[in-house]
């Protein structure tokens, strides 16, 4: 693919829906039960340790707030 029709698709993607671009990029990858397997608890724990982190962070605001 050429620099140009590679800048040329990806502007297409630039305003389109998210969910469908994901689910076309998805459908170009060979995907295998493990590989499944292996990226969705990659992403599970990747989000749980977002969601951990923001939840400490937020604890630490109302500590701050009732001391104050």
């Amino acid at each position: 693919m050429s620099q140009n029709s590679l800048a040329h698709k990806m502007s297409e993607y630039l305003y389109a829906d998210e969910a469908q671009c994901v689910e076309e990029m998805l459908d170009t990858l060979e995907w295998n039960d493990d590989m499944k397997a292996r990226v969705e608890n990659r992403a599970r724990d990747l989000v749980t340790k977002v969601r951990d982190s923001k939840r400490k962070r937020g604890e630490l605001r109302e500590e701050a707030i009732l001391r104050a």
